[in-house]
């Protein structure tokens, strides 16, 4: 599965964070030989005493594998053509 920025997961492996719920901030690199994983980086809801993902909040964020991580759901995200939709009916007035 291809994760995307701000998907909500939960870790489903790895000791330290299974069961918790976070959002995906970022990726980093691949697995070796064949593999088709690669890394995620996850800022968890409660703090983990992991590190600050560089950019994050201090102790909730940790890199977990793609296959260590389940989506719980893709973010909403509602667009809103009103402006060109205004522009073309002028066009057609």
């Amino acid at each position: 599965m291809q994760f995307k920025i701000g998907d909500r997961v939960k870790a489903i492996a790895d000791r330290k964070v299974i069961g918790e719920i976070g959002t995906i901030k970022g990726f980093h690199g691949r697995g070796a030989g064949d593999c088709d994983c690669y890394h995620v980086l996850v800022e968890f809801d409660n703090n983990i005493c992991g590190h600050d993902g560089e950019v994050h909040r201090p102790g909730h964020c940790w890199y977990l594998f793609n296959t260590e991580v389940e989506l719980l759901e893709r973010p909403k995200i509602t667009i809103k053509p009103y402006g060109i939709v205004k522009f073309l009916e002028g066009i057609k007035a």
